[in-house]
């Protein structure tokens, strides 16, 4: 009876703290999800108007995709530079109205 009694805290314990940690089916922890994004994309909202090819011009970014009917785009960043540096760049852009990195 002592036994339980002693193992039961542990356990409560136990379950508390696993109850804020989550691990995907692929091993990666749900903390870690909210940081995950596409390497050398961005995905950006156009002013309307605005063009994406002068955009594109100006920050030396491709457009990947273009989601039809609205003024988002899903651009390429050059390559070998950092998602977060253009996406700083390209929120600066008078043409964008929010600019996101692209989740995976």
């Amino acid at each position: 009876m002592k036994l339980k009694k002693a193992i039961l805290p542990i356990v409560l314990l136990m379950m508390v703290t696993l109850t804020g940690y989550s691990v995907h089916s692929d091993g990666t922890d749900a903390a870690s999800e909210a940081q995950a994004f596409r390497p050398g994309e961005v995905v950006i909202e156009l002013k309307p108007g605005a063009s994406i090819e002068a955009v594109n011009e100006r920050l030396r970014t491709t457009t990947l995709q273009h989601i039809y009917g609205t003024n988002f785009y899903r651009l390429g960043t050059p390559h070998g530079k950092k998602e977060k540096k253009w996406r700083k760049k390209l929120e600066r852009d008078e043409a964008v109205l929010s600019a996101a990195l692209n989740p995976v």
